[in-house]
């Protein structure tokens, strides 16, 4: 559900609205993982035995879930890479535009100041994209693997769904305010 609704929000927001790519992966994304996680969830309730699917659509529904999860994962590769060439502009047109004459004013020293903290914030933003780009290129690999699009033997998928099992959760960590 919260997918689906970050998916209508992110195709309503008139700042999205500049960035149409960013904005259909943004989409695309969400629409991914929320069709990964409902039918997921369909696929476990079976496992428990409380629902009775028969083994080929219990197989059927297991395939599109992890079709949905690598759709989900390879649109947020795409948004981090768009993602990060916008910001790589952003960073390059503020560093450009220098003030070309060094004066002592208390307008040049603002304006200097203000672009180091624009340039900071950009720092961070790309840092945090830099880390999930990380996070779904290892990821891919789980969901290409379960559908037979390449070998990964289970030793490798469990390295894999540890490190970012840790990666994930330490931006939880991060985000509910008990970073350093």
């Amino acid at each position: 559900m919260e997918n689906l609704q970050a998916a209508l929000k992110a195709s309503q927001s008139p700042a999205m609205k500049t960035l149409p790519f960013e904005q259909y992966a943004t989409i695309g994304r969400h629409i991914g993982y929320a069709g990964y996680l409902s039918l997921d969830a369909i696929v476990w309730l079976n496992s428990v035995k409380f629902l009775r699917l028969p083994a080929d659509r219990a197989n059927r529904v297991n395939i599109a879930s992890q079709r949905f999860w690598l759709a989900g994962i390879a649109y947020s590769i795409v948004v981090s890479l768009l993602k990060l060439n916008r910001l790589n502009q952003q960073a390059k047109a503020i560093k450009s535009s220098g003030i070309k004459e060094k004066d002592s004013t208390i307008g040049s020293v603002g304006e200097e100041a203000e672009k180091k903290i624009k340039l900071k914030t950009i720092a961070i933003e790309r840092s945090a994209t830099r880390y999930q780009l990380i996070l779904d290129a290892l990821d891919l690999w789980l969901p290409a693997s379960n559908l037979g699009y390449v070998y990964i033997n289970d030793g490798v998928a469990g390295i894999i769904g540890v490190i970012t099992s840790v990666m994930a959760f330490k931006t939880q960590w991060d985000v509910i305010g008990h970073s350093k």
